[in-house]
């Protein structure tokens, strides 16, 4: 085997390593152990230490940092949605200055944790990385390959959100200043070109499911079908890449084929467990994880006791999105048809819920114990539909779409569209679909669309809300937090975004 550099990563967990290492000879009857024994050790070791550093970057992911609007992933999903032309706020709280575009800049919130928690995550996933590769190929167990693969897929994921949270899309910006690369070393780092950091996430994302590939799907960790899923959405930006289309729709297509809820099933679910065929990736959360009011259902269900219920913060679809939903849509029943009574038999006593809210899609299973869902399978049968249109197969794209209709309407409809309508439709599709999932500013930013909140009545939780903002557009781009600038020396005020 090679000279073992597992200890590297296992420096980072203390002398766990030293302790067992050491209690193995002593139980041994010879005076030495063989190189071959102690490396086998060292690697069934490896395993047992890294597992639980994976298991520490998962619990970053839904960490709570120091406000009610800032609890890891999900926090910033939620973020980006009211960022968006597709969620409106009925008042003015919590993550508003996101819908206003303002929590973007070096001494706001939104950035200074967008950042600390990724790069705090992409630091555990080093660690995993490193400690696990002093083992030869050949020599890797299942259990080893599970956790590299865990590994190198949660940084491209979370390499791919940095990118994308603070620089333009890559089609317009390859050649502009990117974010610092981490992959091992301590020392400070400047910001690397996006099409460097493009290298690094698409070589970590099919690194990490060329490990997982096989191994099935636990969706409480990264797995085949959701780094496949990121890989797609990577690939849909990199607008040079060879056979852009075709490799977007061959790995959206893996991860889009676990199966799809059934209209009954989508109608009853309520975006709260994990527990789903159409999950590939979340969180389970539970009376020991919860973090209470500063949770995603605490601010997006409207029964509860949490920020969207006892506050009436309510998040609410935007009314021409809403108006252009069909009435046999099952998901149009997301949304309040009308201003509702919490507490119908007493009116007078009763809260009441606006009209377009959000009512059915996310509700709390009680005790903010909601999981956290981060990818889910429908998500990528819309993507490989749009993937198959661009790379210039029609037929495919419709029947596509037409396979996620078919369990959406009750009356049976299926698109005949061909051109630019199908292509439309699959687009609206997709804003309806993954509403509230935080998908919606990525597709913006990546096909340069413009957010218009023109058409809309119910963006009118401020003045201050921007009304239009182009995907290519400045506007989009975070900040680097004023904590990264002062502290790294690689990071000049020249380096600043605008």
């Amino acid at each position: 085997m090679k000279t073992n550099k597992i200890i590297i990563g296992l420096l980072a967990i203390g002398t766990l390593f030293t302790g067992c290492a050491e209690d193995f000879l002593e139980s041994k009857s010879t005076e030495y152990a063989t190189e071959e024994v102690i490396n086998d050790f060292a690697r069934q070791d490896a395993e047992a230490a890294m597992g639980p550093l994976m298991e520490g970057v998962y619990s970053k992911l839904f960490e709570y940092r120091d406000s009610h609007d800032d609890f890891g992933l999900r926090a910033i999903m939620m973020a980006s949605d009211v960022m968006t032309d597709d969620i409106a706020l009925a008042t003015s709280n919590w993550f508003i200055y996101d819908n206003q575009n303002m929590n973007k800049t070096q001494n706001y919130r939104r950035t200074r944790s967008t950042w600390g928690y990724t790069y705090e995550a992409i630091r555990g996933c080093n660690q995993v990385i490193v400690g696990l590769s002093g083992i030869e190929e050949a020599d890797l167990t299942d259990a080893a390959k599970d956790l590299l693969g865990q590994a190198y897929a949660v940084r491209g994921m979370l390499y791919f959100n940095l990118i994308n949270f603070y620089q333009l899309p890559y089609e317009t910006a390859k050649d502009k200043p990117g974010v610092p690369i981490y992959t091992h070393e301590e020392e400070l780092q400047g910001r690397e070109p996006v099409s460097k950091v493009y290298d690094l996430i698409i070589n970590d994302l099919e690194t990490g499911y060329a490990y997982l590939e096989g191994l099935g799907m636990d969706q409480t960790k990264m797995n085949e079908y959701a780094a496949a899923g990121i890989l797609a959405r990577v690939l849909a930006f990199k607008t040079d890449h060879p056979n852009q289309w075709d490799e977007v729709a061959k790995y959206a297509a893996i991860a889009g084929s676990v199966g799809m809820m059934s209209s009954e099933e989508l109608a009853a679910f309520r975006f709260n467990s994990i527990n789903n065929k159409e999950v590939l990736f979340g969180a389970p959360i539970d009376g020991q994880t919860t973090t209470f009011y500063a949770s995603f259902m605490s601010h997006m269900d409207p029964w509860g006791p949490g920020y969207a219920g006892a506050l009436g913060c309510y998040k609410m679809i935007a009314d021409d999105l809403y108006a252009e939903m069909s009435d046999s849509d099952v998901r149009k029943a997301w949304f309040a048809a009308e201003d509702t009574y919490v507490n119908p038999e007493n009116k007078e006593e009763s809260r009441v819920i606006s009209k377009y809210t959000q009512i059915k899609k996310f509700v709390d299973v009680g005790g903010f114990q909601s999981d956290y869902i981060y990818l889910r399978a429908s998500e990528f049968v819309l993507l490989e539909a749009e993937a198959r249109y661009l790379s210039g197969d029609q037929s495919s794209a419709r029947t596509l779409l037409n396979k996620l209709l078919a369990n959406r309407y009750t009356d049976e409809y299926q698109s005949s569209n061909s051109g630019q309508a199908l292509l439309d439709e699959i687009y609206f599709q997709k804003r309806v679909e993954c509403w509230g999932e935080g998908v919606r500013l990525f597709d913006i930013k990546r096909r340069n669309e413009t957010m218009d909140r023109n058409g809309t009545e119910n963006h009118h939780s401020s003045a201050m809300v921007i009304p239009t903002i182009k995907g290519f557009d400045e506007q989009y781009i975070f900040q680097i937090p004023l904590v990264e600038l002062d502290a790294n020396t690689e990071i000049g005020p020249g380096d600043q975004n605008p």
